[in-house]
């Protein structure tokens, strides 16, 4: 009996065994067609671009991007075995099949059709899986800012605590519209324009950080990549005047941004509502009667300065944050419009 119950334990590890190889190769073979339609050149062109879109303290030079490129892409190797170690740790082969194949509407609707728990678990997979990235990236800039004396500038809990209550605008991509704030005891709430969201959080202040957890997003059912009950950590590394940077991580995904705090009579109804016509025609009749503008002709000049204006209102998204001074602050804008740096919101 012993000989027979033996004898079956081996055939059944046997076939487990020659079962799970055929999985490996199977997922390996996924793997490598995942890899043709998201090559890590792909996914680091895309992490270059993020980071690069982020809000510092100030724009980093463009010789220093070139330098992360170089320095990141000499461990490509090194990231393409991270990644398939990771999709075939974490999933199946129907999971796989769907992820490796290529780009569209199918694939995005096979996706979505997923619960959301299991959505959850794609996303955070695929933010393990790019992780490796953002962790060089993030150093790299650090060191950076490090460099330019702007990490940890000004940060002290009493700085800090200026930021603990009150109304804010929240700017976390350069490419994006920014975000209204309202800070409470305890919880923070956060309008958007550009999904047109309602998010809640509980908020938990610390000395120089704080951390957000999801409470409700709303409308519910929409595609996001952060689920009710993710928690935000986020870190204040430069202060200026009434603007703190930050550097935040959820689910593994780390990225950087600034906030800056408005008078407290300003209302999120003036966010949505944002510049009133007569408010973007007085500021179009001023640029264009500008003497720079004069010199570019008509056609030129009214689009420099609308671009200015697109660029002007994401800045200030609420007129009565607008300062009295904009002199050299239009220059910077006007100077980035005339380089062709269009806005992309």
């Amino acid at each position: 009996m012993k000989r027979i119950i033996l004898m079956l334990l081996v055939c059944s590890f046997s076939l487990s065994f020659v079962h799970a190889q055929n999985d490996d190769l199977e997922k390996e073979k996924l793997v490598k067609k995942f890899l043709e339609y998201s090559t890590v050149n792909e996914l680091l062109h895309r992490s270059f671009a993020f980071y690069r879109q982020q809000e510092y303290p100030k724009n980093l030079p463009s010789n220093f991007w070139k330098d992360i490129k170089t320095k990141v892409t000499h461990k490509k190797k090194y990231y393409e075995k991270n990644i398939g170690k990771v999709l075939k740790a974490n999933f199946s082969i129907s999971d796989l099949t769907t992820l490796a194949m290529p780009p569209s509407e199918k694939k995005d609707s096979l996706i979505r059709s997923k619960s959301d728990k299991e959505r959850q678990k794609i996303i955070t997979v695929m933010l393990v899986m790019v992780q490796p990235i953002m962790v060089d990236i993030k150093n790299l800039i650090i060191a950076k800012l490090k460099k330019e004396k702007l990490y940890k500038k000004n940060v002290n809990p009493e700085n800090c605590s200026r930021f603990r209550y009150g109304k804010f605008i929240t700017y976390a991509q350069a490419d994006r519209l920014p975000i209204f704030m309202i800070r409470k005891k305890s919880q923070q709430i956060e309008y958007s324009k550009l999904d047109n969201t309602k998010t809640t959080f509980a908020l938990e202040w610390k000395a120089t950080s704080y951390d957000l957890l999801i409470q409700s997003i709303y409308p519910k059912g929409g595609d996001f990549d952060v689920f009710i009950g993710d928690t935000l950590k986020i870190d204040i590394y430069h202060i200026e005047g009434n603007t703190y940077s930050y550097k935040a991580e959820i689910k593994g995904a780390i990225y950087f941004g600034r906030v800056s705090k408005v008078p407290e009579s300003a209302e999120y109804t003036d966010y949505i509502t944002g510049w009133t016509p007569r408010e973007r025609k007085s500021f179009m009749e001023g640029c264009l009667e500008s003497e720079g503008a004069q010199k570019l002709g008509k056609t030129k000049a009214k689009e420099i300065c609308k671009c200015a204006m697109t660029k002007f209102e994401r800045l200030y998204p609420i007129p009565s944050m607008i300062p009295d001074d904009i002199k050299e602050e239009m220059r910077g804008i006007v100077m980035n419009c005339l380089l062709n740096n269009k806005p992309k919101f």
